[in-house]
């Protein structure tokens, strides 16, 4: 839960997480590691309920969610993101993990 929090208050608005605002990109803070920070954040409280409540049944729905995310939304939501910001999604995809890692950023010196 706080992954995904943390991803909503860096988008900064509802209108940016739903999608309708699409003048800028969010690549920075915890957005460096993660481009599908909210998403991560979902799968892990799928995987935390089946768990806790020790059921197989919840465990499977959980992976097949997970992969179904992943195979779907995630490959429109990534088209659409390449049509409306072009160069610099594709820039950002080839640095920034898809669901948590260390950013391929080179860092920038503050002058």
């Amino acid at each position: 839960m706080v992954l995904m929090l943390a991803g909503m208050i860096e988008f900064g608005s509802k209108s940016r997480i739903s999608g309708c605002n699409t003048l800028k990109l969010v690549t920075t803070c915890i957005y460096q590691w993660s481009r599908n920070l909210q998403y991560l954040g979902w799968f892990l409280v799928l995987l935390g309920i089946s768990f806790i409540g020790r059921s197989g049944l919840a465990l499977l729905h959980a992976i097949i969610g997970i992969v179904l995310f992943r195979f779907c939304i995630t490959r429109i939501e990534e088209a659409h993101l390449e049509r409306t910001f072009k160069e610099k999604y594709i820039s950002c995809k080839k640095v920034t993990p898809r669901y948590i890692g260390i950013s391929k950023r080179k860092p920038t010196r503050n002058a």
